[in-house]
């Protein structure tokens, strides 16, 4: 076994890939949430907003028209509230599920190391020992040599 290496190495290398696929996964997905979970935040934002400024205006006095386009538009926007809620939730299932993605593929990379450096922690007494043997023969033919 002197100068042969890891027989798994391939393997290895291929999990190292994996994990780093699947970090690059999460951080699109993560990216895709903070995105999504931004938009919601400003249409919420702009919804009161907006309900303030309905509520001043009605105190000042508004006409039907201006009443039927914000009735209109929060509709349209608690619409929107509610269907990038869903995305958001949607997407908040999706980073969870790619956090243990990674988890597993990480896993599975250190227990692959583990058991490399086992394998060559054996390699490496196997022959420490051929070694020593090599040592106590030539010490033996020299003693028997010298007699």
């Amino acid at each position: 076994m002197p100068g042969k290496g890891f027989e798994l190495e391939k393997v290895l290398n291929y999990r190292v890939e994996m994990e780093k696929m699947q970090r690059y996964e999460l951080a699109v997905v993560m990216n895709a949430f903070t995105g999504a979970a931004e938009i919601l935040r400003n249409d919420e934002d702009s919804l009161a907003r907006l309900s303030t400024e309905f509520i001043h205006r009605q105190s000042h006095g508004i006409n039907a028209a201006d009443l039927h386009l914000y009735s209109n538009f929060c509709r349209k926007k608690s619409s929107d509230i509610l269907r990038q809620r869903n995305e958001v939730e949607s997407l908040e299932m999706k980073v969870e599920a790619q956090r243990q993605n990674l988890i597993e593929a990480s896993t599975e990379k250190k227990e692959l190391e583990m058991f490399k450096e086992k394998r060559l922690r054996q390699q490496s007494q196997e022959m420490a020992k051929r070694e020593q043997g090599r040592i106590d023969e030539m010490a033996i033919r020299k003693r028997v040599a010298g007699e």
